[in-house]
C-alpha cells in the first residue's frame, strides 16, 4: 500500500491478528494495531519485537487544550 511521501504500509500478523507497519520507521521496531488486539496491553505487544522494543503510551488530544 503506498502512501504520501512514498511511504508504503505493510500488514503483518502475529497469532492470526493483523497489524500494520510502515516504511518510514522501518529502523525502529513499530506497529499500528487494530481493536481486535483489545485488551492486550502495550507491555504484552511489545512481545511481537525484538529485545531492544521500547513500549511508548501517547494520550490523544481533540482541540486546542493539553
Amino acid at each position: 500500500m503506498l502512501g504520501e511521501n512514498n511511504a508504503t504500509w505493510h500488514w503483518q500478523k502475529w497469532q492470526g491478528l493483523s497489524y500494520l507497519t510502515c516504511s518510514l520507521l522501518e529502523n525502529w521496531p513499530h506497529g499500528f494495531f487494530t481493536h481486535h488486539f483489545w485488551p492486550r496491553t502495550p507491555g504484552e505487544l511489545v512481545e511481537l519485537f525484538p529485545s531492544s522494543a521500547e513500549v511508548y503510551r501517547v494520550k490523544q488530544v481533540h482541540g486546542n487544550t493539553v
